[in-house]
């Protein structure tokens, strides 16, 4: 007796559940066991989504003829939907609010006949009679006068203005903890540095752990203002942590 090859089979429903699975995230979407797991969780919320999604379309259905309705007679949605049962009008709420968004006087017409009085206002139109309310412009800043005069820098203030916060780690034996602390406590440049003596950055330091030796930042920090970075190298090679051997 030859013997039942399912192989086919097989790999054709495989290939059905990796196609419905397709877009899903990670394994979902490659392994058969995740995607065939995946893929009845999404026909569940499917079923349960389209079930949903009927309940909000019809309220929102009944919102709009209730206000269609009150604009024009000013009778509530239950008793207008009264009045269309008991006179069997083969008119439902899908096709009504259609009308209203459509065809807004078909709709008027309709309620006339239904509720055979005639209609004392009219439903509202977007862009007809009802114009958006300005939107309220922020008020322009008042600009700051500037000034016209030219004033002329001389080269101190000049060179004062463009004293940014240099970077203290290059002087052999600070480290960034001192470096912040120093910035901190003002010193944040090489000027500033060369003209701080030892003993007021002993001060500034005093809480910074460890033991420091001062004595040469100055003077190292006089040389990098300068821009003697050659000259300053050469001297920290010959130190060790800031001191001179």
């Amino acid at each position: 007796m030859a013997r039942v090859k399912r192989a086919i089979m097989k790999n054709k429903r495989k290939k059905k559940i990796l196609k419905l699975a397709k877009g899903f995230r990670n394994a979902r979407s490659t392994k058969y066991k995740q995607a065939k797991q995946g893929v009845i969780r999404a026909g569940q919320h499917a079923y349960a989504h389209r079930r949903k999604k009927k309940r909000v379309m019809r309220k929102a259905w009944q919102i709009k003829i209730g206000a269609a309705v009150k604009n024009l007679q000013g009778i509530s949605y239950s008793r207008f939907m009264d009045m269309v049962t008991k006179k069997e009008v083969g008119v439902d709420r899908k096709i009504m609010a259609d009308m209203i968004e459509n065809n807004p006087e078909a709709f008027a017409r309709f309620v006339e006949e239904v509720t055979g009085e005639k209609n004392t206002g009219e439903i509202p139109t977007v862009g007809s009679d009802q114009k958006a309310a300005p939107k309220k412009q922020p008020k322009p800043k008042a600009k700051k006068e500037e000034k016209t005069e030219d004033k002329k820098e001389t080269p101190q203030v000049a060179a004062e203005k463009s004293d940014t916060k240099d970077d203290l780690t290059k002087i052999e034996g600070i480290g960034p903890k001192i470096a912040e602390t120093l910035t901190a406590a003002g010193v944040s440049t090489f000027a500033e540095l060369s003209k701080t003596d030892s003993d007021k950055i002993q001060e500034i330091i005093a809480d910074v752990r460890g033991n420091h030796v001062s004595d040469t930042w100055p003077k190292q920090a006089s040389m990098a203002a300068e821009g003697k970075w050659d000259e300053l190298k050469a001297w920290q090679d010959e130190m060790d942590g800031g001191k001179e051997n």
